[in-house]
Parts: structure tokens; sequence; C-alpha cells
């Protein structure tokens, strides 16, 4: 199943004095703002990779070789 990324999200979590505080950011489009342009199609390629590698985990179809793209995947579950 081909996918695309459509949304980039990030939980951040700091410690305070009343313990763990957790928020959470939506990156694009602002990632289009902040992220050099000549980083962000890394940036996007990376992440797709990652996406196709937790899909195919999950759908039993990754491999001992990894993704059809070929880069490992590390026990992300």
């Amino acid at each position: 199943m081909q996918g695309k990324i459509t949304r980039i999200s990030i939980t951040w979590t700091t410690e305070t004095d009343e313990g763990k505080s957790f928020q959470f950011y939506g990156l694009l489009p602002d990632a289009r703002k902040i992220i050099r342009p000549d980083r962000m199609h890394e940036l996007l390629d990376d992440l797709t990779v990652m996406c196709e590698q937790i899909q195919a985990a999950r759908d039993g179809t990754l491999n001992g070789a990894g993704s059809p793209r070929s880069r490992e995947l590390r026990a992300i579950k």
C-alpha cells in the first residue's frame, strides 16, 4: 500500500515541579517554514521510510532484508 506524509506530530515531554508535562505539536505546515529547504526532502524521505517499515512490521511483511527501500527497522512497536 502506497502512502505519503500528511502530518508530522511530536510529543514533547518536560519535567516540572508537578511531574512530567506532555505537549503535543503538529509540525506541518509550519515545518516547511522552519526546516531548511535543502533538508526538507531528506527529512520527509527518512520519515516515509520509517512509516513504511512500521507498517510492514505490523502487517508481517517485513523480512530480514528490511523494507522495500532497504533500511533497517530497529524494534519499533
